[in-house]
């Protein structure tokens, strides 16, 4: 090869690549993303505030107060020193279907990896409601992917919430200047990265998708060591989740409710609930 012709190949690759590395932040905020938005390519993860929560919000309270773990000792009613907002409707509490299904299979998943911990489903039910209202009431498609991104506030440094500039180049939350919480179960995207999970067996781990979602979040309450089934150790993880007294409360009085009786209710979303639907795989 002469030497015009090799100078003409090194500027061909080097344009194609260059070409390639432009497109791969499209690709991959796109809904047949080349990149798991697990691992992809993210900025350096920024010097967090101490104990910020999974969704971006600073510490309310810097530990659970006596008096509180003393009602989750004795399994007091926790409901009934709630809060207005906190408060739970009596009688059996309507789930839909795939949001629930996602619940239950993250139990099973860990039950087989992660024995010791003992979560019980409802638990992701009480973090999931709080959250996102079930991912909107279940507006998922056939796979379990909410049918529009569930975002939080901008993580700006604003009342109540960390200062987070952006570490996934926008591609988890669309946002290429500040970080924000995602998905039904809200993580910012650097918590993503650590407890990232694939739910449904699909292989990608998206906090889009209500199952793998749900599995992350039971991950993250199990990542503590912990005996999950003791009351007050459910508390403390439930508490590393979000720094709030009023939000343990709040998570497991749902819990708690939706353990002694939930239903199995429709979505509003596009999901078919049926064996060897794409994206979930027994």
């Amino acid at each position: 090869m002469g030497p015009d012709a090799q100078s003409r190949g090194e500027r061909f690759t080097a344009v194609t690549t260059g070409v390639l590395v432009a497109l791969l932040p499209l690709l991959a905020i796109s809904g047949d993303a080349l990149i798991d938005p697990a691992t992809g390519p993210a900025r350096a993860a920024p010097e967090l505030p101490p104990d910020v929560g999974t969704n971006g919000r600073l510490p309310v309270d810097d530990r659970l107060s006596p008096k509180f773990l003393d009602e989750v000792r004795t399994e007091q009613d926790l409901a009934a020193h709630a809060e207005p907002a906190d408060r739970v409707p009596a009688g059996p509490l309507g789930i839909p279907a795939p949001v629930l299904a996602a619940y239950q299979r993250a139990e099973r998943t860990l039950a087989r990896t992660d024995p010791g911990c003992g979560l019980h489903w409802s638990v992701l039910a009480g973090i999931g409601r709080i959250e996102s209202n079930h991912a909107r009431s279940g507006r998922l498609d056939v796979n379990g992917r909410t049918l529009s991104p569930i975002l939080g506030p901008q993580l700006a440094g604003g009342p109540g919430v960390a200062a987070i500039r952006d570490t996934d180049g926008g591609r988890l939350d669309g946002d290429r200047a500040w970080d924000r919480a995602v998905g039904p179960m809200q993580f910012i995207p650097s918590t993503w990265r650590s407890h990232a999970a694939d739910g449904n067996g699909d292989g990608t781990r998206d906090p889009h998708n209500v199952f793998d979602a749900s599995l992350a979040s039971g991950q993250y309450l199990c990542s503590g060591g912990g005996n999950l089934r003791d009351r007050t150790q459910l508390a403390a993880a439930v508490f590393r989740y979000n720094h709030s007294e009023s939000y343990v409360r709040s998570v497991l009085s749902w819990a708690d409710a939706y353990a002694r009786g939930a239903a199995a209710g429709p979505a509003s979303g596009r999901f078919q609930a049926a064996s060897g639907v794409p994206g979930l795989r027994r």
